[in-house]
């Protein structure tokens, strides 16, 4: 039987900015990461924009708080420096919230106010993907 899943990432995304600025800058490794021009692998497309991401895998959750703490635990103290960098290389801040509902088992879906406070500071959005199997 197949468990309902939470991944939550934090991404950042700029038309053209150095994902290894952003990495020296936070001090923190990126799960993930792209600039605009670079080939899609296994697609004959190049990316539209430059990308940098934190995240979890996708975890069994009964609750997506307990993955975006993870998340916003590593960078909760680099507040400032988001704000610098938001604002140097216009970049958008997103909090992806991807949940795999599995034999209609929801999980919890709300917000800390700690969590909106942050993303309001950092001018960022949150943006939730239900998948139901």
């Amino acid at each position: 039987m197949n468990k309902t899943k939470v991944k939550v990432e934090f991404v950042i995304v700029g038309d053209e900015f150095n994902p290894g600025l952003v990495t020296e800058k936070l001090q923190i490794n990126p799960n993930e990461y792209w600039v605009k021009g670079d080939d899609i692998k296994g697609r004959n497309i190049k990316r539209k924009d430059s990308c940098w991401i934190i995240g979890t895998e996708y975890e069994e959750s009964s609750d997506i708080n307990n993955q975006i703490i993870k998340v916003l635990n590593k960078i909760q103290d680099k507040k400032s420096n988001l704000c610098e960098l938001g604002e140097y290389f216009n970049l958008e801040y997103i909090l992806l919230i991807i949940i795999n509902i599995e034999e209609n088992e929801k999980p919890a879906i709300y917000f800390e106010n700690e969590v909106i406070q942050f993303m309001n500071d950092i001018k960022g959005k949150i943006d939730i993907d239900l998948y139901i199997f």
